[in-house]
């Protein structure tokens, strides 16, 4: 098959509205030729279980406030307007750029930092937001002041900031049963962002998780929506403070905000970013609870969802957003776009989508430049040409301005005086001993048959890849956005869980011994074997493809630790480091002991207050916690939640043993996994295998693409890229000037689930003409894209520096190489991609997806 290349459609931008306008003009000249008016029929009304309280909005409305506002928005031109509802990053906008578009708010993500500074200090981040306050108060050239809000994931503390206290993630908290608690850690992290000049944390996440496959199940309180209410509304009241008292958006308090909203948790196969069906009612009364109890406290911003319902983009839902959120819930805050997710909605881009704005978002997270100029610029021409109504536009704005009156910006001192009052505040001791505590609730005990508590005087070796990792100990959001592989130097005043171990056992007469491998001099009475996952945030989390809950499915590192002390005769307490319940039978039916410590953050002291005794023999803590998640009996137990109707878990919701429990005789668990030997989704599971190609009456078409996402459809010249069009197939040639990409895009449907190719042994194939020489080290490579931010790659440079140059071969890759990434099959949004950096002259032509071609390819990864 050989693709037929179609020319670009127009975009809509600041000049031309394209197909929407020119339906607009069509409908208004219809109507000049015959008077009669077609009133569309009222949606019903969302139908809310009758059994559920009505929201009670504790902040009221102001009318000395909302006249204020009125008398500033008439003062606003309509491109100030637009500029309050656009969030560019740190990075990509400066004070000059915030005082010209008259921008409202500025984000950083997970791991940016002021001037790309990784160590960047408490003092570098308030200057950063004293420069971008001061530029969005200036009056020059008779400007309007309006207070820039600054917004930043602080995830489970102020998680970007090094030497930040990180409590447990949500999971974990979810496990105290201990809504107070949570309370108290929402105000511990307001104080350290409030003291580093931000006034606005993208938390809590409110989602239940209802397959443990997702990436970000951490981040949700638990399976039950009834927790999630319990716990996601206490910690907004600690962030935003007390909703009708004096502390309510006081000074040290900072705006929470409830996301995604809603239904991320309810993903098909825990796809992060994928798509949930189902009934109106079942969304509502499984996802809904979380957003009740956050709207009973005052939360003041909502974050819409990367995911869809029922065919329906969250950003795209007026539905729920207008008519649920703000309509019959009374919500009188705003609502925030997630990070680019405009940019996933069929027939929007990250600069264009007005669809979006009609919709309900009302302040766009737009990271990138030159992006968010050209959506600024778009907004207003859609305004002008009548896509975009401009009471829409105003109610936007009157609700960015509504919640930073609220919040008291327009008098609030400026970062750098809040900062001389709040000097000390990150990573204050009394901080890290309430992180401490909340390790201490935790913590689940799952088996013990009589090691634990760990007697005084005991030597103990500590051992196992999470013992002395702290960035595994954190897991992700920490310090960076995926958190992986940070060393502990980027973690000062933490202290690892060997570190807490030993601290611990040398007040009681005893010692601890720190070896990664399980080697060591003089035989230990016991060994503690830190097991568990990397770290790992969104996407990049999600169990994809045909992989299992199976921990370490392939090593089985920590497992064959365990089998070699046990093989010693050394007891073994196994603590496992996990965002979600794992299939761990092996290591269950070993271990003497086992703990779910989750991902306890920088205060790893805590899991040695429960595993340790005091000098005379009682244990310094009880365990609390109780599982808030379901456990899994079988690799691919999932979604698997209580109340299901076939509910058959290993451990049950709630459960966890304490140190007065029974100890009866360990019955061995099944570690058979013959059954899943072809992963969850199993291969008789998937569509008949056949080869896939891609046409353009199926919506498929080249772009050019650079790193910031920046696209063009082909034939044109972007960046350091041209692309043209042949007879069959395409020429591109990379100047070597920049890295640019020739991808493979949908334009109808934004996600396409290829799992049976990858299923069926399958390869992606491409005849490819070099025209030029390629070295072994030039760096190009092939890449399949399952969003914006993940892809699996290829490097195919030494395979291509030894082909002759002017003749078609045919380039043939296993999709296991790509599935070993980040690639999630279950959902493509770029089946092929061509990346380079270097000079490269090439001809392509004739894609396809070939079943059972894995083990044969060019380039193989299957055994």
């Amino acid at each position: 098959m050989t693709l037929i290349f179609s020319s670009a459609q127009p975009r809509l931008n600041s000049i031309a509205t394209g197909v929407k306008l020119a339906l607009g003009l069509s409908l208004l000249m219809l109507g000049s030729a015959q008077a009669t008016t077609i009133t569309p029929p009222k949606p019903a009304p969302v139908l809310l279980p009758a059994d559920w309280n009505r929201v009670v909005n504790p902040v009221p409305m102001d009318a000395a406030m909302e006249a204020k506002i009125t008398e500033l928005l008439n003062k606003l031109s309509l491109e100030h307007k637009v500029g309050q509802m656009i969030q560019p990053h740190i990075g990509a906008v400066t004070p000059e750029e915030i005082k010209t578009y008259n921008i409202g708010s500025i984000l950083n993500g997970g791991g940016q930092n002021p001037n790309d500074n990784p160590n960047s200090t408490q003092q570098d981040w308030v200057q950063m937001a004293e420069r971008f306050y001061q530029a969005s108060m200036s009056t020059e050239h008779g400007r309007t002041p309006i207070p820039v809000v600054w917004g930043i994931d602080a995830v489970h503390g102020h998680s970007n900031m090094v030497g930040a206290t990180l409590f447990p993630h949500n999971i974990a908290l979810g496990a105290t049963r201990n809504p107070a608690l949570a309370k108290a850690l929402g105000a511990l992290t307001a104080k350290e962002v409030y003291a580093t000049g931000q006034d606005w944390d993208f938390a809590p996440t409110l989602a239940v998780a209802r397959d443990d496959r997702w990436g970000r199940a951490y981040e949700s309180f638990s399976e039950d929506s009834e927790l999630v209410a319990q716990m996601g509304g206490k910690m907004i009241e600690g962030l935003q403070g007390t909703a009708g008292t004096k502390e309510f958006l006081a000074a040290t308090k900072v705006l929470a905000t409830a996301k995604h909203f809603i239904g991320d948790g309810a993903t098909g196969f825990g796809d992060d970013q994928g798509y949930a069906e189902g009934e109106e009612q079942a969304l509502l009364r499984m996802h809904l609870p979380g957003y009740i109890s956050a709207l009973n406290v005052g939360v003041q911003t909502v974050m819409a969802s990367y995911s869809s319902w029922n065919g329906i983009h969250a950003h795209a839902n007026a539905r729920l957003m207008n008519e649920l959120l703000k309509g019959q819930l009374g919500f009188d805050g705003f609502i925030v776009s997630d990070w680019q997710a405009i940019s996933h909605m069929p027939g929007c881009s990250l600069d264009n989508c007005p669809e979006a704005v009609n919709a309900g978002v009302d302040l766009f997270m737009i990271p990138n430049a030159p992006d968010w100029k050209t959506f600024h610029a778009n907004v207003v021409a859609q305004v002008k040409a009548g896509v975009i109504n401009p009471a829409r536009i105003d109610d936007a704005v009157r609700r960015i301005l509504r919640v930073k009156m609220r919040q008291g910006l327009f008098t609030r001192p400026s970062p750098a005086q809040r900062a001389a009052a709040t000097a000390g505040a990150v990573g204050a001791p009394e901080h890290r001993a309430l992180a401490r505590q909340a390790v201490r609730e935790s913590l689940v005990l799952l088996k013990n048959t009589g090691v634990l508590p760990i007697k005084p005087k005991t030597k103990v070796l500590v051992t196992g890849a999470g013992a002395n990792n702290l960035s595994r100990q954190s897991g992700g959001w920490s310090v960076t956005w995926q958190g992986l592989n940070v060393p502990n130097d980027k973690f000062p005043g933490a202290t690892s869980i060997y570190t807490g171990l030993a601290h611990a056992l040398k007040a009681v007469g005893g010692t601890a011994e720190l070896s990664e491998q399980g080697t060591f001099t003089n035989k230990p009475d016991l060994a503690v074997v830190v097991i568990g996952e990397n770290a790992y945030a969104e996407t990049h989390g999600d169990i994809q493809n045909l992989a299992t809950l199976e921990l370490e499915g392939g090593s089985k590192t920590g497992l064959k630790l365990i089998q070699s002390l046990k093989a010693q005769g050394i007891p073994v307490v196994a603590v496992l480091l996990s965002g979600r319940p794992l299939w761990v039978n092996k290591e269950l039916n070993l271990a003497d002991a086992f703990v779910a410590a989750w991902q306890p953050g920088t205060e790893g002291a805590g899991v040695a207050d429960v595993l340790v005794a005091k000098i005379d023999g009682a244990p310094n803590a009880d365990f609390n916690g109780r599982l808030s998640f379901s456990w899994p009996a079988t690799p691919c137990q999932t979604p698997l939640n209580k109340g299901d109707a076939d509910y058959k878990p290993l451990f049950a919701f709630d459960y966890g043993l304490r140190y007065n429990s029974p100890i009866t005789p360990w019955q061995a668990l099944s570690e058979d996994t013959s059954a899943y030997a072809l992963g969850c989704r199993l291969k008789n599971q998937l569509p008949a295998a056949k080869q896939q190609t891609f046409k353009p009456q199926d919506g498929w078409n080249w772009k050019i693409e650079l790193p910031t996402f920046t696209q063009s459809a082909v034939p044109a010249t972007l960046g350091p890229l041209t692309v043209k069009p042949l007879d069959e197939g395409l020429s591109a040639t990379w100047s070597g000037k920049g890295e640019a990409r020739l991808i493979l895009r949908n334009n109808k449907t934004p996600r396409h689930d290829l799992l049976a190719a990858l299923g069926h042994r399958g390869a992606l194939a491409i005849d490819l003409k070099l025209l030029a020489p390629v070295t072994e080290k030039q760096g190009v490579d092939v890449r399949v894209w399952s969003s914006p931010l993940t892809a699996g790659v290829v490097d195919i440079s030494k395979l291509l520096a030894a082909w002759p140059q002017g003749k078609y071969q045919t380039l043939s890759i296993d999709l296991a190489c790509f599935a070993k990434e980040f690639t999630d099959f279950s959902k493509v949004d770029g089946p092929f991609a061509l990346q380079a950096k270097l000079a490269l002259a090439v001809e392509v032509k004739n894609l396809r997806y070939e079943p059972d071609l894995a083990k044969t390819a060019s380039i193989s990864c299957s055994n």
